[in-house]
């Protein structure tokens, strides 16, 4: 994830003293890496996706497709970003895709 919060990360353990690896991925298991925390306030928009997504959508066109959607209902924002995808992978192959979408209810 690069310092404007977009972009790929994969985390599968919130911590090392569960044993589990932080970082998986088809080639590699990485057990040293680093877990950093974002302050989140409410309203702030959540996205938990594949690699599916952030290998055709990267910063400035989500933040395009999070500010066209920002007022409507999450499930918009989600098939938005499903559709720009596949779009993306129209001419350039194609992937799996799996999008998660929340706003945050309080100040965490």
């Amino acid at each position: 994830m690069n310092s404007s919060g977009v972009g790929p990360r994969q985390l599968f353990a919130v911590n090392g003293s569960l044993g589990l690896p932080c970082f998986i991925n088809e080639n590699e298991v990485l057990r040293d890496c680093s877990l950093d925390r974002v302050a989140v306030q409410k309203g702030d928009i959540i996205i938990l996706s594949s690699d599916g997504l952030w290998d055709v959508i990267k910063g400035d066109q989500l933040h395009q497709i999070v500010k066209r959607n920002a007022n409507k209902h999450l499930q918009d924002l989600a098939d938005d970003l499903l559709s720009q995808a596949v779009e993306g992978y129209i001419a350039n192959g194609r992937d799996d895709i799996l999008i998660i979408v929340c706003r945050v209810d309080s100040s965490l």
